[in-house]
Order: C-alpha cells, then sequence, then structure tokens
C-alpha cells in the first residue's frame, strides 16, 4: 500500500518508459503536459541515465520544471554493494539511478516497470506507476481544459500498459502487472484528501466517502489478488473451477456496483468506473474459459454484454475492445457463420489495426479470412502463402477446433490449407502439429484419409523431416510386446503407453452387465490403435476429438481385444483401469500456440 504522505509529495522522478507511453506517438502532447505541471507547482526529475535512454524529439523538448539529475556512477555503485542481494534481483545501472535520485531529493519514482516498481517496494522508496501519476494529477487538478489533456495522457499510457503486459508475458504475467496497475490506481484515489499539498482547493462533490464505496473497493481489492490464481487455473486446465469462480466473481461485483449506484442517486464516483473496467476483464477471462470448452452460447452472452459496455463506456475498454472484436471472427468461424463474420473483418477494421499499431491483429485477421474463404468455398490453395507463424498457428487452432466440434469436413479442408501454408514457409514444426492432427481426423472418420496422409508424409520428408507418423497396420509381435497379463503400476507399463495419445473417438460400452465409458488413441508415432476402458467418465471437453490423454497415477491391464472393434472402429489393444482412483492428465495438442 502507497501511504498518503509519499502519494502527497509533489517531486516525482520520471522512469523512461513515462516519455514512451505517454508521448513517443504524440509529442505535442508532451509541451501541454508540461505548461500544467508548472502551473500545478511539481517538481519533476529526470537522470541523465535515463536520458540517454528517451527518443531525441522527445529528449530535445525536455526543460524547465523538469530537472535533470548528473548521477556520479560511483554513488549508485556503492549503493548497488549495499543492497541485500539475498532479497533482491540484481537492479540494472538505469533503474538504480532513479532509485538514487528519489532518495536524494525526497520524492517519488514514476514508472511501469514492474521490476524496478517491487525494488522500490522492497526498499520502501516512494513509487507510483505511471498511469497512476497521472491518474493523481488529474484528480488534483480542477481546470477544465486541463483536466481533457490530462484525461488523454492517461488513457494512452494506461492503454500502452496494458498492451505492453500482454506482449512481454514471458517476463510478466500480464495480469499481475494489470493488478498492480489498478491497484496504484486504487491507492491514489484512497489517498487524495481535500488537504492534498498538490491543489490547495480540490471539489469534493464527485467523491463519497459511503459504506456502499467501501465494500465495492474492497471487493475489486480481492479480486485483483486472486486474478494470478485465475491465470494459473487456466493454465492448469480447471477450467470448471475457474467458470464457477468467475461468474461468482462477476454476479458479486455486479450487486455492489448496483448498490453503489442506488446510494450515489445522480452523482458520479470514479471506482464505478473501475468497477465496469474490472468486470469487463472479469468477463474477457470469462469468454476465454468458454471458448476452451467449446460452450459457445454462454461465450456468445458474455460477448454481448461486453460490447455493450463498450458502446456505453468506450474509454473505459478500449484496451481490450479491439481483442473482442476479433475473438467474435473468431467465433463466427468455428460456428460456420460466415455472414455475420464478414460484416466483422471490414476494411474500416484493418485500417484501425494499422492505426492502433495493432500489426498482431491485421495479419490475424487476414489468416481469418482465408479460413473463411477456404470453408465457404471447399477448395483449398496449395501455393497459398502466409509470412506469419502466429498467422499460421491461428488456422491449425481453427482446424483443431472444428475437429474437437466433430465438423471433419470443414476440419479436414482447414488443415489441409495449414499443412501447405506450412510447407510453403518451409516451417517444420507446423508442418508436424498439422499432419498429427490430420492423423487424428483419419482415424476419426474411420480411416479415410490416407491418401492425405501418405502425401502429408512425403511432404515431410522433403523438407527433412526424420520422424514421421505411421498409419500402418500393427504388427503382431509389436502388439505382444506391450501385453500385461495382469494390472500394472505405470512405471511398469511400455514406455510407449506412459506416452502421450490424441483422442480420436469417444463412448460408452456394455460389459458384464455394466456401462462403461471409453477413449480410441492414437500416437501418430506408433501403429497401435487402443481402446481405454474408464471406470470414471470423463467431460465431454476433455474426450473430445484431439484432445490429448496421458496415465498420470494408478494401475492398467493391457490386453489383445477378443473383438477388434469398438463402436464400428478396428482396434488393436484394449487398456483397463484397476480402480476408480486412476488419474489421468488431458491437454490440448503439444506444440500449438493457443491465441486466447
Amino acid at each position: 500500500m502507497i501511504s498518503t504522505k509519499k502519494v502527497q509529495n509533489n517531486k516525482f522522478v520520471l522512469d523512461t518508459n513515462f516519455f514512451i507511453s505517454g508521448f513517443e506517438a504524440n509529442p505535442s502532447d508532451f509541451g501541454l503536459f508540461l505548461d500544467i505541471i508548472t502551473e500545478m507547482g511539481i517538481e519533476l526529475y529526470v537522470t541523465t541515465y535515463i536520458m540517454q535512454e528517451i527518443r531525441w524529439y522527445l529528449r530535445r523538448r525536455i526543460k524547465p520544471p523538469i530537472q535533470i539529475l548528473k548521477m556520479p556512477i560511483k554513488e549508485i555503485r556503492e549503493y548497488k554493494e549495499n543492497l541485500d542481494k539475498e532479497e533482491l534481483s540484481s537492479p540494472q545501472i538505469n533503474d538504480l539511478s532513479n532509485i538514487v535520485a528519489a532518495k536524494q531529493v525526497n520524492a517519488v519514482v514514476v514508472s511501469s516497470d514492474l521490476k524496478l516498481v517491487r525494488t522500490c517496494e522492497a526498499l520502501d522508496v516512494p513509487v507510483l506507476i505511471c498511469s497512476s501519476f497521472v491518474f493523481l494529477l488529474r484528480n488534483t487538478c480542477f481546470q477544465e481544459a486541463h483536466n481533457e489533456v490530462l484525461e488523454k495522457i492517461h488513457d494512452t499510457v494506461l492503454s500502452d500498459e496494458i498492451r505492453h503486459s500482454v506482449e512481454k508475458r514471458q517476463m510478466f504475467d500480464p495480469v499481475t502487472r494489470i493488478k498492480k496497475i489498478q491497484e496504484h490506481a486504487i491507492n491514489v484515489l484512497q489517498n487524495i484528501t481535500a488537504a492534498n499539498q498538490i491543489s490547495p482547493e480540490k471539489d469534493t462533490s464527485k467523491y463519497h466517502s459511503l459504506q456502499e464505496e467501501n465494500n465495492l473497493l474492497e471487493l475489486m481489492n480481492e479480486l485483483e489478488f486472486e486474478f494470478p490464481n485465475y491465470i494459473e487455473e487456466l493454465e492448469k486446465g480447471n477450467l470448471e473451477v475457474l467458470r464457477l469462480e468467475l461468474e461468482e466473481a462477476y454476479i458479486a461485483l455486479s450487486d455492489l456496483s448496483l448498490e453503489l449506484r442506488v446510494a450515489l442517486l445522480e452523482k458520479e464516483s470514479y471506482i464505478e468506473e473501475l468497477s465496469v473496467r474490472l468486470k469487463a476483464r472479469i468477463l474477457y477471462l470469462l469468454s476465454v474459459v468458454e471458448f476452451t470448452l467449446l460452450d459457445f452460447e454462454k461465450l456468445d452472452g458474455h460477448l454481448n454484454i461486453i460490447t455493450e459496455v463498450s458502446t456505453i463506456f468506450p474509454n473505459l475498454v478500449s484496451d481490450i475492445f479491439m481483442d473482442i472484436h476479433f475473438l467474435r471472427m473468431v467465433y463466427f468461424i468455428v460456428t460456420n457463420n460466415h455472414e455475420r463474420l464478414k460484416g466483422y473483418y471490414s476494411e474500416k477494421f484493418l485500417f484501425l489495426c494499422e492505426k492502433q499499431n495493432r500489426l498482431d491483429l491485421l495479419g490475424l485477421t487476414r489468416a481469418v479470412i482465408l479460413a473463411s474463404t477456404i470453408m465457404e468455398s471447399g477448395l483449398i490453395d496449395k501455393k497459398a502463402v502466409i509470412e506469419g507463424e502466429d498467422e499460421i498457428s491461428l488456422i491449425i487452432q481453427i482446424g483443431y477446433i472444428l475437429l474437437q466440434k466433430k465438423q471433419f469436413e470443414h476440419a479436414l479442408l482447414i488443415l489441409l490449407q495449414s499443412h501447405y501454408l506450412a510447407l510453403n514457409l518451409e516451417d517444420q514444426v507446423l508442418s508436424k502439429d498439422t499432419l498429427e492432427l490430420l492423423v487424428v481426423l483419419h482415424y476419426a472418420i474411420k480411416e479415410r484419409c490416407t491418401e492425405e496422409i501418405y502425401q502429408g508424409i512425403e511432404d515431410l520428408q522433403e523438407l527433412g523431416v526424420f520422424q514421421l507418423p505411421v498409419i500402418g497396420i500393427a504388427d503382431i509381435n509389436e502388439l505382444q510386446r506391450l501385453v500385461s497379463h495382469e494390472y500394472v503400476s505405470k512405471d511398469e507399463l511400455n514406455v510407449f503407453l506412459q506416452d502421450w495419445f490424441y483422442i480420436y473417438h469417444s463412448g460408452t460400452i456394455i460389459k458384464e452387465g455394466e456401462v462403461y465409458s471409453f477413449i480410441l488413441l492414437k500416437n501418430p508415432y506408433y501403429s497401435p490403435r487402443i481402446g481405454l476402458i474408464l471406470k470414471t467418465p470423463f467431460s465431454i471437453y476433455d474426450t473430445s476429438p484431439g484432445r490429448q490423454v496421458k496415465l498420470y497415477e494408478g494401475k492398467i491391464k493391457v490386453g489383445i481385444p477378443k473383438e477388434s472393434t469398438i463402436d464400428g472402429f478396428p482396434i488393436d489393444l484394449i487398456m483397463e483401469v484397476e480402480e476408480k482412483e486412476a488419474k489421468f492428465i488431458f491437454r490440448g495438442p503439444f506444440g500449438m500456440k493457443i491465441i486466447l
């Protein structure tokens, strides 16, 4: 938590990312910002190390009231040597220059670098996220003309922080970063008082010390701290549990927001805006869960609500609006709703992608257009080229979802097109990913893609791939080596049987007067087709075609079946679990790039 004393300081040391996020795209706003700072009596500092990182056209605009601090390297190194290296990862010289400067002039560090923010917090150095700093200025300056400028800068900085959070997810979990951004914003709001040192006079008509406001704030803080757990649950695949938690969180937020609206009557509260923003993000995460679970009816409902919110409060969800728009396009294509899809990939949206510098969405949207054209025409283009792995990965994922939904005709078209796109890009990994899913499709439609599979194998050979799929008939000697005449633990099974398997069909059978669930399995690189009899049924999502499964714990018996088919599908081996306590792990295709 940031103390009132720290927030009310009127001295601030600016990190590089403040200039990049706020003014790199709109340098003319910087002059207006300096005029506002001068009038408000704010003291701003930049170290010489940070000056070196700022683009030249911004660097030449830095002038009073911003003061440039010369930081001797000796002082910074001495400070670094005195740090507790066991508790802190070694900060960079530029970051340390901000910390040393803040201590020297008794100022607050302003940065969106989460590593620097955490270092400051650990060292008890006052720190503010960049968007929260602008938010503080905006709420302590009550000249209408200045407020409009600060509002624009705040939206620009906040949008860049959130976009950066998603793009740099390998460094920090994006939700952890967003949680920190909002935590600072809420703390700033809580610490603005009528006696604030930055502004001698403050209109308090927009802020209220209501119990309903406090209740909503408390819940929002709790949910912010839960977000990293939500992401972890999503990555682990605990989707049903996560769905319930997110639904409960959304309902609780909605109830308390309504209570606050009634208490406020016609007055306004910025807490409401933060609540709307948080609810939109919860719904977006819930949409990802429903998309993954293939529950498109619920997904459509969530997207409709977010779209309605974006219409009423465009500024509050502007940072995720384009991603929501794109998610709708993917939703329309996998539900075969091409007419609605055409209204979403308009030239105006492509232009907006370019204008907002969302080149990632520009390429992915064109990939969606190609996939839609293929599904509508029923034709593939073997010479088509897409210069981008992410775009091809998206088309592969669309084929995978169609496979899960058992839309086999469309899945075959999309996966074949993906195969040729990957070949034309000479990408071995994506080519293998696609061919593996084609093998699964081959067995899901009772082995009717033999010609396509053999052609794909030849294509991979020409690319120099040595580990190739196998679709031949299993040799009886090979099968005998896999048989166990009694239940054995996972570690005693043949190594091949301990590996991951693709699921290509599931259903129920009657065995000894009892109904059992079964799934049919295939490892693309081994011949045997395996039937696994389950004593505990699994969800339709987990056992859908294209999912992968692996035995995690328990005992299994492996034998050659008396009957050569299950549900009309040929099998070579039958596997049975000894007891209900056997545990399995499910996952999506290995090597797939999930776009959501």
